[in-house]
């Protein structure tokens, strides 16, 4: 989970979720950031910090818990 910076006004604050993908590409293990606000199914494009090709990214929560799975935008 990431903290928000010390100086943030605890009204505005949201806390996110991080959760380890490997790049469908490059096979490289990233951090992607879920925020929850943004409903309990998510679908977006997404590019690979390491290698910079673009994933489509799928993240549903369960709970507070999200799972994440990310494909090549031709798989996706």
């Amino acid at each position: 989970m990431i903290l928000p910076p010390e100086d943030a006004d605890e009204r505005d604050v949201e806390l996110v979720e991080v959760v380890e993908v490997s790049c469908p590409y490059c096979g490289a293990r990233v951090e992607v950031i879920v925020d929850p606000g943004g409903g309990l199914e998510q679908e977006y494009v997404e590019d690979c910090e390491v290698c910079c090709r673009p994933w489509h990214v799928r993240a549903r929560f369960h709970g507070s818990f999200p799972t994440v799975e990310v494909t090549t935008l031709s798989d996706g």
